[in-house]
């Protein structure tokens, strides 16, 4: 049965990925760089509304 993983997938990788890009290159560098801002907003822009969605299409879909 196909259960669209390849979203759910796609979806955590995103936040997943840019989480862990600002966070290690803060813990590298030490300071805040342009790169590290960019990482940040769209690492905190997708934990805020991925998540919801996911739960959200979760529950109504009954996927994941």
């Amino acid at each position: 049965m196909y259960l669209e993983c390849e979203l759910y997938t796609a979806i955590n990788m995103i936040w997943l990925i840019t989480g862990f890009s600002y966070h290690f290159t803060y813990f590298i560098t030490d300071r805040f760089t342009d790169t590290i801002y960019l990482f940040r907003y769209i690492d905190i822009l997708a934990v805020h509304t991925l998540i919801p969605y996911i739960i959200y299409h979760s529950k109504y879909y009954n996927y994941y």
